[in-house]
C-alpha cells in the first residue's frame, strides 16, 4: 500500500504543479490583456481626441468657405456697380459735353474735371 500512497503523492504533486504553471500562465496572460486593454483605451481616446480636432478644423474650413462666398458675392455686387457707375458717367459725359453749335452749362475742361472727380 505504500507504494500506491506514494504514487498517488508524487501524481498529485505532478498536477499540482502543472495547475501551479496553467495559473502562472493564466496570470500572464491576464497581466498582458490588461495592457492591451488599456492600449486600445489610450488609442481610443487618441482618436476621440484627433476627432474633435477635425470636426474643429472642418467647422473652421466651412465658417472661411462661407466667408470667401460673401467676398465673391461682394465683389460681383461691386463690378456690377462698377458698370453701372460707368454708364452713369457716360451718359453724363453725353449730356455734359458740349456738342458742336450747342450751348452748355460747362467748358470741356470743367466737365472733364468733373469726372475726373465722380471717376
Amino acid at each position: 500500500m505504500p507504494l500506491v500512497a506514494s504514487a498517488r503523492i508524487r501524481a498529485a504533486e505532478a498536477l499540482a504543479s502543472r495547475r501551479a504553471d496553467q495559473v502562472v500562465s493564466a496570470r500572464r496572460a491576464l497581466s498582458d490583456l490588461r495592457c492591451q486593454l488599456h492600449e486600445a483605451q489610450a488609442d481610443e481616446e487618441e482618436a476621440v481626441r484627433n476627432c474633435r480636432k477635425l470636426r474643429n478644423l472642418l467647422r473652421e474650413c466651412e465658417e472661411e468657405l462661407e466667408a470667401a462666398a460673401h467676398v465673391a458675392e461682394a465683389h460681383e455686387d461691386c463690378e456690377d456697380t462698377k458698370a453701372t457707375l460707368r454708364a452713369q458717367v457716360t451718359e453724363l459725359e453725353e449730356e455734359l459735353l458740349p456738342s458742336p453749335g450747342v450751348n452748355h452749362l460747362l467748358t470741356p475742361a470743367q466737365a472733364r474735371h468733373v469726372f475726373r472727380f465722380l471717376w
